[in-house]
């Protein structure tokens, strides 16, 4: 499902191709790092009334592995289309920035043919990489271990930019493997 997304931000994706490579990054950093899109969304959903929700409100786990074992495939659809909609806020609230990320710094790269130098590339970034890896373990640590005991962890700010700083950083890993 998440195919569909990808599609659409790869023609978004299209329009960055006459772009600077300076636009291109602070457009990637950007995305990658801007850290209030759900409560856009949320401002956004409530403005013009988007209960996500509601579109499963009829279906409990037995109707939903019945529709998808024995259901019509209109029936199919039908619950595909209403689950689709019931996670726009995870779509578009967290997955589409970092993936529109992705996106740009993959044609940055591209534009910049680091295929070609990929050996130089990769001892330039080594040690960085090697670095933010290593921090970005001990926050996994904190995060898991330390921060849920700690009553700075349960306000609901604080709460919410741990969970950001986990995201970068699972993201900062995605990196270091790639």
């Amino acid at each position: 499902d998440v195919l569909n997304l990808y599609a659409i931000l790869g023609l978004l994706t299209l329009f960055m191709l006459g772009k600077s490579n300076n636009t291109i990054l602070v457009l990637a950093a950007f995305f990658l790092f801007f850290p209030f899109y759900d409560q856009l969304l949320e401002l956004l959903f409530n403005l013009i009334n988007f209960k996500p929700e509601s579109y499963l409100a009829d279906y409990n786990g037995s109707i939903v592995n019945e529709t998808i074992r024995y259901g019509t495939y209109m029936e199919g659809v039908k619950l595909r289309l209403l689950e689709y909609l019931a996670n726009v806020p995870i779509l578009f609230g967290y997955l589409a920035p970092v993936a529109l990320s992705m996106f740009l710094l993959g044609l940055y790269l591209g534009k910049n043919k680091i295929q070609e130098s990929l050996e130089m590339f990769v001892q330039r970034i080594k040690k960085p990489m090697l670095i933010l890896a290593v921090l970005t373990n001990m926050y996994r640590g904190l995060f898991l271990f330390v921060l849920p005991n700690l009553d700075l962890y349960k306000t609901e700010v604080w709460h919410q930019i741990f969970v950001k700083l986990m995201v970068l950083s699972d993201i900062t890993m995605g990196l270091f493997y790639l």
